[in-house]
């Protein structure tokens, strides 16, 4: 009976053994970003270049906004009029497809590269 949960416990080892292969293949895979890309409401309303040291004050509505801050190729937001302050806790992005996310802002920060976005052929959308 002993022998069963060794082997178990073994077989859960190197799943997680694998598991922890594959994150770090991926981390260390990723693209380094040059723009984020910013929409709010689905739509896109501004563009800045990573490699240049900025902070950038995005409004939604009256009295609502989020301060994003880009330094040192590397953007997070550092203050928002949100209740939950999720966005704020955030980690600061830099590779490709990262994003931050204030949903009571409906706001998006998107890390994009040099090359084009991907389009779905079946959509049409990026």
């Amino acid at each position: 009976m002993i022998r069963k949960y060794k082997k178990d416990i073994i077989f859960i080892v190197a799943i997680l053994g694998v598991a922890l292969l594959l994150f770090i293949v991926f981390q260390l895979t990723k693209k380094p970003g040059k723009y984020v890309v910013i929409t709010q409401n689905g739509k896109e309303i501004a563009k800045y270049e990573l490699n240049e040291d900025r902070q950038v004050s995005i409004p939604y509505q009256e009295g609502k906004y989020n301060v994003l801050v880009i330094r040192d190729q590397k953007a997070y937001i550092s203050t928002a009029t949100c209740p939950d302050q999720l966005c704020v806790k955030q980690r600061s992005i830099s590779k490709v497809n990262e994003t931050l996310v204030c949903l009571p802002n409906k706001m998006v920060v998107k890390v994009i590269g040099d090359e084009p976005p991907h389009v779905d052929i079946m959509s049409g959308k990026s």
